[in-house]
């Protein structure tokens, strides 16, 4: 099996076109590789983070995840089924982090790849953007230097190969925008099939020239489609924020005028609430794709103060088909990453109808009892 570098030594292309949405970047250049061979192979590559696609239970014993189960021993079995029954189910775009056992990693990351159907295409690549991204920030906190990453989309889940591979290049260059400096390698792993021999020829050939270019030449215009993470921002999710917050607009309905509340929640107000820890606990059991895909409530983005924009737009929600209690569980599992900083709260109710209100009790619950309140402004 051979791995080899992207980077191509002795190109000097610092100041080559930087104004590029994706410009040649030789340092981030270098931090990738691309390798090839078996199931087995892969099992037994030494590296600090080597990555499980698998399934909500982390008991796939199928394809890859089945060798890598294999090889790592019992100890591996043992640990899947306790972080399982700690940590409930690994929904789509999730992760959990194992030891490595008998393999050559140090640990193992487990991360479930989404189903792809044309009809829920923008929750798809929501989740397989989550998927690699949450993979890669496990691997930071871990302090791991070289990261073993296989396509996390395969053929039986029907993800076309163009449309994930971008999402997948995307994200670990936008992350390594990020953090520079926290990896040494990071090692694509093409399995030697068919499918993933496709992939392959696709990545040399077109994603990586895109996203990873190597010279001027290589460069491509790229639509402005993607926040600072990679994550595709559709224009009905847009938020733009302004030198005051009070000019948050939304596209593409603008109100000449719109009045909203500005409330920022922090640990202090949350903590040591127990319905709140008592509802966290029931989302993370929970599937909630179906609530993904309507786009209900997303995060937007940050303000000027760094703090995570989380925005609830009330026209997406049918309060005759939803469960309003699942709803309000899957806001608190989005937003909870963003507990210790702080968060803005962002209501949108254009086209708003009596279809889209979930009545007033509902939302003083989940306005003062549950989340509790730091401050608030009125503008």
């Amino acid at each position: 099996m051979k791995v080899s570098p992207w980077y191509t030594e002795g190109i000097d292309a610092s100041n080559e076109l930087s104004d590029a949405r994706y410009p040649v970047n030789n340092q981030i250049n270098s931090l990738l590789f691309i390798a090839s061979g078996s199931r087995e192979d892969y099992a037994i590559m030494e590296c600090d983070i080597l990555v499980n696609r698998t399934n909500e239970n982390l008991s796939d014993w199928t394809g890859l995840s089945g060798v890598l189960l294999e090889f790592a021993g019992d100890d591996l079995k043992m640990e899947c089924n306790g972080d399982y029954t700690k940590s409930g189910k690994c929904h789509t775009g999730e992760c959990r982090c194992t030891r490595g056992c008998n393999l050559k990693a140090k640990f193992v990351v487990h991360t479930v790849g989404p189903k792809y159907t044309e009809e829920f295409s923008q929750a798809s690549q929501q989740a397989l953007h989550s998927s690699y991204r949450n993979v890669l920030s496990v691997a930071k906190e871990k302090g791991s230097k070289i990261v073993l990453l296989p396509c996390l989309y395969t053929k039986q889940k029907k993800c076309p190969q163009k449309f994930a591979a971008e999402i997948a290049a995307r994200t670990v260059r936008r992350f390594l925008e990020h953090f520079p400096t926290a990896f040494d390698k990071i090692i694509l792993f093409f399995l030697n099939d068919e499918f993933d021999s496709e992939n392959m020829n696709l990545y040399q050939t077109s994603i990586l020239p895109t996203y990873f270019p190597r010279s001027s030449e290589e460069i491509k215009v790229v639509d402005d489609v993607d926040n600072e993470w990679g994550e595709i921002v559709l224009a009905d999710r847009q938020i733009r924020i302004k030198s005051e917050l009070g000019q948050t607009q939304r596209e593409p309905k603008v109100r000449a005028k719109v009045e909203y509340e500005e409330v920022v929640f922090g640990t202090d107000s949350m903590v040591d609430n127990p319905i709140y820890k008592s509802m966290l606990k029931q989302a993370d059991e929970e599937d909630s794709k179906d609530i993904l895909a309507l786009n209900i409530f997303y995060h937007g983005g940050t303000d000027q103060q760094g703090r995570a924009l989380l925005v609830f737009v009330a026209a997406n929600m049918n309060i005759q088909r939803l469960d309003l209690d699942r709803v309000f569980r899957y806001m608190l599992k989005l937003a909870h990453p963003f507990v210790d900083s702080g968060y803005i709260l962002v209501y949108l109710d254009n086209d708003i109808s009596i279809d889209n209100f979930p009545g007033v009790p509902w939302v003083n619950r989940m306005y003062e009892d549950v989340l509790g309140r730091k401050y608030k402004k009125k503008h």
